[in-house]
Formats: C-alpha cells, sequence, structure tokens
C-alpha cells in the first residue's frame, strides 16, 4: 500500500470512492511490480528522458493524468468527456499497467499490453462483483483504445465511447512526445 502514495494525486483525481478503492486494489494486488520500476519506454525511441529513468511508466501516468486534468478544463472539450471524468481518469492511471507483460524480469514492453490491462481490469471488476460492470467495461475499452492509431481502433458506433477513447488517446500521445526534454536545462 506504501506505493499508492506515489500515485495518491491522481488517484483522488477519481470522486467516485467505490471506484477509487477499485482502482486502488488492482494497482496493489494485480498490477506486475514492472509498473512501479520499469521505464515508460524499453527502446528508448519514444518518450522524453524522465520517462526513460527508473520510475519512467510511473512518471508516464502522472503526466498522462495531468494532461486529462488540464485539456478538461478546456471548452472545446466533449460534453462526453467531462461527463465521465471518473472513468477518464481510472483509464488514464491504467492504461499501462501491463506494458511489461505480467513478470517482473521482462525487459520489452509487451505490444498487446492495452489488451491485456483491459482484459484484467475486467475480469478483476467481476471477481470484486463491482456493482457497476458496464462502467468497468466503459473503462476497459478507453485502456484497449489508449493508443489510437498505432492500436485498436475507436469504437465508430457510440459517440460517447469514441469522444472519452479519443481524449485518453491525446493524454497519452501528448505524456510521450519528447518535445520538454532539454528545456528544463535552459
Amino acid at each position: 500500500m506504501e506505493k499508492m502514495k506515489l500515485i495518491e494525486e491522481e488517484l483522488f483525481l477519481i470522486d467516485d470512492e467505490e471506484l477509487r478503492n477499485l482502482v486502488i486494489k488492482f494497482l496493489d494486488e494485480v498490477v506486475p511490480n514492472t509498473f512501479w520500476y520499469k521505464p515508460a519506454s524499453s527502446s528508448g525511441k519514444y518518450h522524453p528522458k524522465i520517462e526513460l529513468e527508473k520510475m519512467g511508466l510511473l512518471n508516464h501516468t502522472k503526466y498522462v493524468c495531468a494532461w486529462a486534468k488540464e485539456l478538461m478544463l478546456m471548452e472545446q472539450t466533449s460534453k462526453y468527456v467531462t461527463a465521465n471524468m471518473d472513468a477518464i481518469f481510472a483509464a488514464c492511471i491504467l492504461h499501462d499497467t501491463f506494458k511489461y507483460g505480467y513478470g517482473d524480469d521482462s525487459e520489452q514492453t509487451i505490444i498487446t499490453h492495452p489488451q491485456i490491462a483491459a482484459i484484467e481490469w475486467k475480469s478483476f471488476c467481476g471477481k470484486m462483483r463491482y456493482s457497476h460492470m458496464t462502467y468497468a467495461n466503459f473503462i476497459a475499452k478507453l485502456i484497449e483504445c489508449h493508443m489510437g492509431q498505432w492500436g485498436y481502433s475507436f469504437p465508430d458506433d457510440d459517440t460517447q465511447l469514441k469522444d472519452c477513447c479519443e481524449f485518453v488517446h491525446l493524454c497519452d500521445y501528448i505524456a510521450s512526445r519528447k518535445l520538454l526534454d532539454g528545456l528544463e536545462e535552459e
């Protein structure tokens, strides 16, 4: 539970206490330890320097949440996004939890990590008898689509889900850009 202090600010972006506690329990009981100490990219090609260090994946997760919080302030943000803030923050926290797969010994990121995280999340919510399984499935879809054009396509039959998927992808994409490298040294 001590590791939750590292992401406490982001967890409290989720207003719904039941969902927040479920995310905490999932992070504590299901998510591999690699989430807490590995870099965000095993190749070093993608992500800024601070996300390529030890705890880089955790830093990346924090930045994704920060971008989500910031972009929600814009009036251009879809009404569907603002209506689903808790789901979006949960997805932003959980999107890369299985980036290195299931084990602590993996050195390479796994291309199917969005699907793994989504499946594990839905399974966990079912085992915990989460009272809002439709919402859990919604969050799983946001996790699954977080890679945008480099992963699963956005649903086109549900505007609310599509807008939220695009928003999570945008936050993840912005947080992974190397644009800030070197600026902090000036």
